[in-house]
């Protein structure tokens, strides 16, 4: 069964509300530390088709990915929960040094919303809120992205527009992929 409109819009609102909020209480590489790192992870899995031994390797060569394994098995550990095969042989790499984390990239750090912090936060909403992630651009305005976008205006920050907030999260997921199929 759809929902019905009012049931999205009163959705949307609360996704826009939400967003707003995360966006204006915390500099945005806090969004990325606080929010990303669990459903990043999802967002690698989702773009390697589920196979975790695929995103572990890649967690080797790109530090986000990195950060989100290893706060998902520290978050494993901390709540004493059974950690898999992968993941004890992933930490073992790393405590005999046999990979090292990956550098962070250059320059001076931004304040401004990154790709990745605007993707984690599109599939944050999407997941809480049962919005799609982004929409044809013919539809109803009722996409996490055009939540993101909301919210930004309201704050008055940039991007703020839906085709732009849409770019930057599809381009978190294109650089994924392409990454994915260039390294095999």
């Amino acid at each position: 069964m759809l929902p019905s409109s009012a049931d999205i819009t009163e959705r949307f609102a609360l996704a826009c509300d939400k967003a707003k909020s995360l966006i204006s209480t915390q500099r945005t590489e806090r969004i990325v530390m606080s929010v990303a790192f669990a459903g990043g992870l999802h967002g690698y899995l989702d773009a390697f088709n589920n196979n975790f031994e695929e995103v572990l390797q890649f967690s080797k060569n790109e530090r986000y990915a990195f950060d989100c394994v290893s706060w998902s098995i520290a978050e494993k550990i901390e709540k004493r929960s059974e950690l898999s095969d992968l993941e004890i042989k992933w930490i073992g790499e790393l405590l005999r040094s046999e990979f090292s984390p990956p550098k962070h990239e250059g320059g001076r750090p931004s304040n401004r919303t990154s790709s990745h912090t605007m993707g984690i936060l599109a599939l944050l909403l999407s997941s809480d809120f049962g919005l799609s992630i982004t929409r044809n651009d013919a539809s109803e305005p009722f996409s996490a992205c055009d939540a993101i976008a909301v919210a930004m205006k309201e704050l008055e920050r940039k991007p703020s527009s839906y085709s732009r907030i849409k770019s930057l999260v599809l381009s978190v997921k294109a650089r994924k992929v392409a990454q994915k199929h260039t390294s095999s």
